[in-house]
């Protein structure tokens, strides 16, 4: 998820709503519109935008369409094999 930066401007409170306390310091604040509109209403300003570390990425198991379609039909068995 993309971050901001942000800190707050002389003479304005904010209060963050996630933690529910004023912004008194510069923090790292996700990037969502209740941030966009205090940027925009001159509330608090942008030191730097940055973004998260993404998740690390699992390896995708491929799957055939035909393991997919005899899985649909008959509870994972292929055609042919005895029960």
């Amino acid at each position: 998820m993309k971050t901001l930066r942000i800190s707050p401007v002389e003479g304005r409170v904010v209060r963050d709503p996630a933690l529910r306390d004023l912004v008194t310091a510069p923090r790292n604040v996700p990037d969502t519109p209740f941030w966009r509109r205090r940027i925009r209403d001159g509330d608090v300003s942008v030191e730097a935008v940055g973004e998260t570390a993404p998740a690390p990425a699992t390896p995708a198991t491929e799957v055939s369409a035909h393991t997919h379609r005899s899985a649909a039909k008959g509870g994972g068995k292929a055609e042919g094999e005895a029960s």
